[in-house]
């Protein structure tokens, strides 16, 4: 179930039961919270009541990330290799997109996207950073260069994203220009690396952390 508490007291308030286990995370955004289920469906639910708005369940592998939310849209990857784009209002499909690759343990399945613009940012265990437009969900460009995994963020203004490899590196990309400028990067020492934790940003410091409780600042 997805369950609303109280948040001063911890009483639970209501449940939607989705029937397997949720490892997904939520987001919310003008009283509704939007999330995953372990059903392999996509919900948005009022936080106040509990009550379904709308359920899509055109998914056919499990949601595990947290989604990421623009003024009419929302994103979010599965473990069947796609990336999804769905209308906020209606919970219809907008389009999907996945990386021509027929390897479930490739997919976006435990990724927190960041939308800056007009653009969507993934990283996946593939090994690419994608950029993808929110509009059309066509590829804007899409590069290898860079050993990244699931672990990104984005600048508070928008206009770089961030990136942990998989060895000692954290970079930083422009997210305004229509091909994969790399600004930055900067070894941090950390050695081999690929557990799932997002980046975050500052306007001033990058923190990314590590499998083996490392923090760092750049």
């Amino acid at each position: 179930s997805v369950v609303g508490l109280d948040g001063l007291t911890g009483r639970q308030l209501w449940a939607v039961k989705t029937g397997r286990p949720v490892l997904a995370e939520g987001i919310i955004d003008k009283g509704f919270v939007y999330i995953g289920g372990g059903d392999k469906s996509f919900y948005k639910v009022n936080i106040q009541t509990g009550k379904i708005k709308w359920q899509f369940s055109g998914v056919s592998g499990l949601i595990q990330g947290k989604p990421a939310l623009s003024d009419s849209s929302v994103i979010f990857g599965a473990w069947d290799r796609y990336l999804y784009c769905l209308d906020k209002t209606t919970g219809s499909l907008r389009w999907k997109w996945n990386n021509g690759k027929p390897q479930n343990l490739y997919s976006p399945g435990n990724i927190i996207p960041v939308i800056s613009g007009e653009k969507v940012f993934i990283v996946a265990p593939d090994r690419y950073m994608t950029a993808i437009d929110i509009n059309s969900g066509k590829e804007i460009w899409r590069t290898n260069k860079h050993q990244v995994r699931e672990s990104m963020g984005m600048s508070p203004d928008g206009s770089s994203v961030y990136a942990k490899l998989m060895n000692d590196t954290v970079i930083a990309v422009s997210a305004t220009e229509n091909f994969p400028k790399t600004i930055w990067a900067v070894n941090a020492g950390f050695g081999y690396e690929h557990n799932p934790c997002p980046v975050l940003a500052t306007n001033r410091i990058v923190i990314a952390a590590t499998r083996n409780g490392m923090i760092i600042a750049i």
